[in-house]
């Protein structure tokens, strides 16, 4: 049995970016950050996340840089030029706080 599961609470680095892949589908790429304290230091750790379709478009139409998010999703490796990327593949997004559109703070997909 395994599992790849991953929850985070951050608020978006900046504007989601939207691409089309070569099916046709719409992905989304937006970077999180999440912020703690640990040893008395706030320190903050960034995730590059990747929502596809529905998700994809929830998100361009209603997040954008500085919004609150909760995230659930899986983390994926990529290998480019010897070296090793991590994205978080998005299962499910909520807007927690949108600093632009208050009153749509409650709807996820």
């Amino acid at each position: 049995m395994s599992l790849n599961k991953i929850h985070i609470i951050g608020r978006v680095g900046k504007d989601p970016e939207s691409i089309n892949t070569k099916s046709g589908d719409v992905m989304t790429k937006f970077s999180v950050a999440v912020s703690d304290k640990y040893n008395g230091e706030e320190r903050t750790q960034w995730f590059n996340c990747k929502a596809f379709k529905y998700s994809a478009t929830y998100i361009l139409n209603n997040v954008q840089k500085g919004t609150q998010v909760y995230i659930e999703g899986s983390m994926q490796s990529n290998k480019y030029e010897d070296k090793t990327y991590w994205d978080l593949i998005t299962s499910k997004v909520l807007v927690l706080d949108n600093r632009k559109a208050q009153d749509d703070s409650s709807k996820g997909y």
